[in-house]
């Protein structure tokens, strides 16, 4: 297990179709957790694996990933774009510690894209921007650039790799920050972003500012403190220019990730009655209970983050929320419906536990001397309502039981009945959503 200083742990979110899982895809393949890299179209990626989700050709679910890039551990949620499940955006964004919002290129920023910047702003974690399907026609980097700018601020949404070329031949991307030998078509964008990142740095440190200002040069190692200064206070969006599909700029993306994108360490872990601890990598642990699956093997497996301290497989834990205690078996890391066993599990990791007795969405497991609450989830209320009859006379019971089965795992979903009418009724998002 690596400790929390080499941990990153984000969330994939946007818009429907601007190519999260083609990413998440890409990413897995390239740490080599997965020999061959899957496709939408072809209904065997590692994230879309529902029945459901490859009939859509699209994310349903926000499926868990993992894998390891330049000796960090990556824990990341591929989140769906359609707003009738903004509840499993809702609960990868709970587990993470940053969020990367995708962009389609052509399309620009989309009501998806607004709606996931709105859940990183709310949660207070940094931000990153990655424009997506460059290589495509109509595709422009400017283009989208200006609009996010004009939504969040010229000065907050900065490029930290730029593409070189457009359309069909958009080739690479270069660092804004590091590059020596820029092309000449795009020298004069890139010294000016380059000129609003130093100042952006320059400003998180008063010494750094001083030097800066006098005209001394700031050395790659100062650029690069600074820089992590900056994205940690949410100040800016770092944003990033790739095309999944044809595997370009998405290294430089994911090498930005493991130096970059923060760390557990980078935020104190606040409990329900507002008091905080220091991220500890070792000593009591607590863990917040995000999502739940119910797997056709296993039966209920509970995802849970680790915000502190460590998890061992088969050792008991106290569930603060509920006052009971619970056994864990095997603690598995997740790669879509892929189960790796571990014996431990430290802050940042995302690890699922099958069959525990009496925990549900939203419950605090801790060891030693943790007792207190993590804060609970925040689920957007159902707007739409089925009424629902069981198809044969005398089924209202097992109904009912399926129902609450299907509502464990989805708190967007609610059961109740119509004190006027005594229908039953099924309450979520919206028609698809419900159906």
């Amino acid at each position: 297990m690596k400790k929390a200083a080499d941990c990153r742990n984000f969330v994939l979110a946007g818009h429907s179709g601007s190519g999260k899982t083609t990413l998440t895809e890409l990413i897995l393949f390239k740490a080599k957790a997965i020999e061959r890299r899957g496709s939408v179209e072809q209904k065997n990626t590692v994230s879309d694996y529902s029945a459901d989700e490859q009939e859509k050709q699209g994310s349903l679910y926000a499926s868990v990933c993992h894998c390891t890039w330049q000796d960090k551990d990556f824990f990341f949620s591929d989140t769906p774009g359609n707003a009738e499940f903004v509840g499993e955006v809702a609960c990868g964004m709970r587990a993470a510690d940053a969020a990367l919002v995708i962009l389609d290129a052509v399309e620009g920023p989309q009501i998806g894209t607004a709606r996931a910047w709105k859940f990183a702003r709310e949660r207070k974690i940094p931000r990153f921007g990655l424009i997506n399907r460059l290589d495509r026609d109509r595709a422009s980097f400017a283009d989208t650039l200006e609009k996010m700018r004009g939504n969040h601020g010229r000065n907050v949404v900065l490029p930290l790799t730029w593409p070189v070329g457009e359309e069909a031949n958009f080739s690479r991307v270069i660092n804004v920050l590091f590059e020596e030998n820029v092309p000449a078509e795009i020298a004069e964008p890139v010294a000016e972003v380059r000129a609003m990142w130093m100042d952006a740095i320059a400003e998180t440190d008063e010494d750094l500012m001083s030097r800066y200002l006098e005209g001394e040069a700031l050395s790659p190692d100062e650029l690069r403190k600074g820089l992590k200064a900056a994205i940690i206070s949410c100040r800016v969006i770092p944003v990033f220019a790739c095309s999944a599909a044809k595997d370009i700029g998405v290294q430089e993306l994911m090498d930005a990730m493991a130096e970059i994108f923060p760390s557990p360490h980078a935020r104190t872990v606040l409990f329900a009655d507002n008091s905080e601890e220091p991220v500890s990598d070792e000593g009591p642990a607590v863990g917040l209970v995000y999502k739940s699956v119910n797997d056709p093997f296993i039966g209920q497996l509970s995802f849970i983050r680790v915000r502190s301290g460590v998890f061992r497989a088969d050792t008991e834990v106290q569930n603060v929320s509920r006052g009971t205690r619970e056994r864990l078996g095997n603690l598995l890391l997740m790669n879509g419906k892929i189960q790796t066993p571990v014996t431990e599990a430290g802050p940042g990791t995302i690890f699922a536990v099958a069959k525990l007795k009496d925990t549900h969405f939203g419950d605090t497991l801790t060891t030693g001397g943790f007792a207190r609450e993590l804060p609970p989830i925040d689920y957007p209320h159902p707007v739409m309502s089925y009424a629902l009859t069981a198809a044969k006379s005398g089924e209202d019971d097992k109904m009912i039981s399926s129902l609450h089965k299907i509502a464990e795992c989805d708190p967007t979903l609610q059961i109740s009945r119509q004190p006027d009418t005594h229908e039953m009724l099924l309450s979520g998002m919206g028609d698809q959503h419900l159906s």
